[in-house]
């Protein structure tokens, strides 16, 4: 599919025959993401979360377009991962009767990291405002989360957002164990 859409780019001088690698491979990755999409919301539907899933995904796919972490070596594995670790920890956190006091100190704890980790020291030099708009995304989701975790107790904007928060958390540190994305390990 993705060579049927380079060729009418070509065919109608939207792009140059040069590029057709780079436009090939941004089509396949398009159909894989937008695959794994629709059967991650698919999971959501027949167990009855599809407007948590959706709101778990506008807030982790924004989060991880700013901020790094452990990538699988198959985009098969990940979305495995992806749908198995949200949806066994939603159904905790849906079971699990937090008090709100608690939920607001472990939704700071995920953000606290996450901030430490983006202002650290770099060895290939992050630009500064990228540093900032990744800062400033965080502070959002957290304020927003403590927010409806305090007015709401358990929502499912706050699950949503609280999931994204830790999952891009524990990716992030993965990452940093394994010295990787310029961090200095020493």
């Amino acid at each position: 599919m993705s060579k049927y859409f380079c060729e009418l780019l070509i065919s109608n001088k939207l792009i140059l025959p040069e590029d057709r690698e780079v436009y090939e491979y941004g089509f396949k990755e398009f159909q894989i993401i937008v695959f794994f999409t629709i059967i991650f919301l698919s999971i959501g539907f027949v167990k009855n979360y599809l407007l948590d899933a959706l709101i778990f995904l506008f807030s982790f796919i924004v989060l991880r377009a700013y901020y790094p972490g452990i990538h699988s070596k198959s985009k098969v594995i990940c979305c495995i991962w992806s749908n198995g670790i949200y949806y066994i920890c939603y159904d905790i956190m849906l079971n699990s009767h937090m008090q709100k006091n608690m939920d607001i100190c472990f939704i700071l704890l995920p953000g606290i990291i996450l901030l430490y980790l983006n202002f650290r020291k770099l060895k290939m030099k992050k630009s500064n405002v990228k540093k900032i708009k990744t800062g400033i995304l965080i502070l959002i989701l957290i304020v927003i989360a403590c927010v409806l975790a305090y007015k709401n107790g358990i929502s499912i904007i706050f699950m949503n957002t609280y999931l994204a928060l830790i999952l891009a958390t524990i990716l992030h540190i993965l990452n940093y164990w394994k010295g990787e994305n310029g961090y200095e390990t020493n």
